[in-house]
């Protein structure tokens, strides 16, 4: 089931040392709880007749993320919290049973930058027009559908910090906005030469301007 495909992933990554306090809980009344995807072969006896479908493998993709205590926003027409903020590192399990591939990638013990300032924090107009003014230069002329997260990104550290972090090659983490934009939507589509299909994008804008970047600073 896909409820012991993610225990036997979660075994697995603590295993492997990956913090179990960095994987992010599904929120109550989650549509979808699990990030477990099940492959499946499926065959035909014959052209229209029984079809045949094996549940092959289960594959969980954990995202990492942060909890923020307090939360970081509170929908007011559903109550529900948004109490995580997204972070650099992604963990995959793939098990039929018995743990087959296990995969973590960039899941550094990154720091915050020492160098941010609540002041430079970006205005919501200013924001606005940096995306949309990078998403205009990445060929986006139509949007399906569109996804905007909290979320920590990594960055290179200050060459002129007086105070490295402990591990320059583990970069720095400023809070950004992580945009995830698909111009085809959801909906199937069907693609030929004559009509071409963008692949979707991930993007990330700082939300603090960068004290290196203002004069004077």
């Amino acid at each position: 089931t896909d409820q012991q495909a993610y225990d036997q992933s979660m075994q697995m990554l603590e295993l492997l040392g990956v913090p179990m306090s960095e994987i992010p809980k599904p929120p109550p009344g989650a549509s979808r709880p699990l990030p477990v995807r099940t492959l499946v072969v499926a065959a035909e006896d014959r052209p229209g007749g029984t079809t045949t479908r094996i549940e092959y493998q289960k594959v969980v993709s954990i995202p990492r993320a942060f909890a923020v205590p307090g939360g970081l926003y509170a929908d007011p027409s559903t109550g529900r919290v948004l109490s995580h903020v997204i972070a650099p590192g992604r963990a995959t399990v793939a098990t039929d049973g018995l743990v087959q591939f296990a995969q973590v990638e960039g899941w550094s013990d990154a720091q915050m930058d020492r160098r941010l300032d609540p002041r430079m924090a970006k205005k919501t107009s200013d924001l606005v027009n940096e995306i949309a003014d990078d998403l205009y230069g990445e060929g986006v002329r139509k949007v399906g559908t569109l996804s905007v997260l909290v979320a920590l990104r990594r960055a290179y550290p200050n060459p002129e910090d007086p105070n490295p972090p402990l591990c320059p090659v583990c970069g720095v983490l400023r809070p950004a906005l992580q945009v995830l934009v698909s111009q085809r939507g959801v909906e199937r589509g069907q693609t030929s030469e004559s009509e071409f299909a963008a692949p979707g994008l991930v993007r990330e804008y700082d939300l603090v301007e960068s004290v290196a970047d203002v004069p004077g600073r």
